[in-house]
């Protein structure tokens, strides 16, 4: 991967940290058992959040490099801001309700989910679900962590990998991404851009 390809994948880990996995589009129709995963993934555009992600790409023509890159993204519900690694945070001229669509979007592309036993995460416990996405160029997995009493993710876990040779024009072989929030004490950062 290489430093000019970072915008692109900029763009990508804000929709990811807004609460969403959007690699790409998927075709498919919302699952029913998915519910409980849709509906974490709709609520935290609901609401003010702090998310930290750390991507991590195994890329190359080896396909044996990995790059790892991190984003943070501050959503104040009227406003989101974004820092790429330790740059200046900016904010996104993003429409909320454009961004909310998209995230509407890719929570009803998931199928095949299932609820896990609870998970104890910082002394809380939480509910866990799974779900499966497939695109025309990849396969997705997804394992988010949900607060029971607000219904809004904690963490999110997802894995991506391609499923034909076009897919890999990009030269990136797979993605894991891990995104973790937090919902107290939201404010813009000071000094964003």
């Amino acid at each position: 991967m290489t430093r000019s390809s970072w915008p692109k994948e900029a763009a990508t880990c804000l929709l990811l940290t807004a609460a969403t996995f959007a690699l790409s589009n998927s075709f498919a129709r919302a699952d029913a058992s998915c519910d409980g995963l849709s509906s974490a993934m709709l609520a935290n555009t609901k609401v003010p959040f702090h998310s930290l992600s750390i991507i991590t790409y195994l890329a190359g023509e080896d396909s044996k490099s990995r790059v790892t890159q991190t984003s943070e993204t501050i959503s104040t519900q009227t406003a989101v801001f974004a820092r790429f690694g330790s740059g200046k945070w900016k904010q996104m001229h993003i429409p909320l309700d454009k961004l909310a669509a998209a995230v509407r979007h890719n929570a009803e592309s998931y199928s095949g989910c299932k609820r896990l036993a609870d998970d104890t995460v910082n002394g809380t416990s939480l509910a866990v679900y799974t779900g499966h996405s497939v695109t025309p160029g990849s396969t997705v997995e997804t394992k988010v962590w949900v607060e029971p009493k607000r219904g809004v993710m904690i963490q999110l876990e997802s894995d991506a990998v391609p499923t034909s040779p076009s897919a890999t024009k990009d030269s990136v072989k797979e993605r894991h991404v891990a995104i973790r929030y937090t919902y107290d004490n939201i404010a813009a950062p000071p000094n964003a851009e």
